[in-house]
């Protein structure tokens, strides 16, 4: 993430009256994406980046916490953000799944998201498009782009 982003973050600033608005309203968003759901609407795991304080890549483990807060199941969250995501693109035939013939995208975790959706942050390496990334080589990528914004 670029550092002129939390400064432009820090410009947005919102008054104290208006956030506890929002914080008020976590509730009622929750009750909505739940009826969505049971409703049998389709719904989808994004990252808002374009949000105040949202990280991009971050703040999808959040958002899975916070469907499984509004009534999903863990599976039906993480459908949403891979399943679903590819139905929705039209790719479904390309990625979403694991199945032959996909792109090879798959993320390998310390413990199941499907007991605990947190568990999908616990990255013990990624696949993408095939090739084999492990933590320690996805903490050294992150470690060289904060030193690239350094320079």
């Amino acid at each position: 993430m670029s550092p002129e982003l939390p400064d432009a973050w820090r410009e947005l600033a919102i008054a104290p009256d208006r956030a506890v608005i929002l914080r008020e309203g976590q509730g009622q968003r929750r009750a909505m994406t739940g009826a969505l759901q049971d409703a049998g609407a389709p719904l989808l795991l994004g990252t808002d980046v374009g949000n105040p304080y949202i990280i991009p890549g971050f703040s999808v483990h959040e958002e899975l916490s916070l469907l499984v807060a509004s009534g999903l199941a863990p599976f039906e969250a993480l459908a949403a953000a891979t399943r679903s995501a590819a139905e929705f693109l039209g790719q479904s035939a390309e990625f979403g799944t694991i199945a032959e013939g996909h792109r090879a995208d798959v993320l390998l975790v310390d413990g199941n998201p499907l007991e605990d959706v947190t568990n999908a942050n616990r990255r013990a390496g990624v696949i993408v498009r095939g090739r084999w990334f492990s933590r320690a080589d996805i903490d050294q990528m992150l470690e060289d782009l904060a030193r690239s914004f350094a320079r």
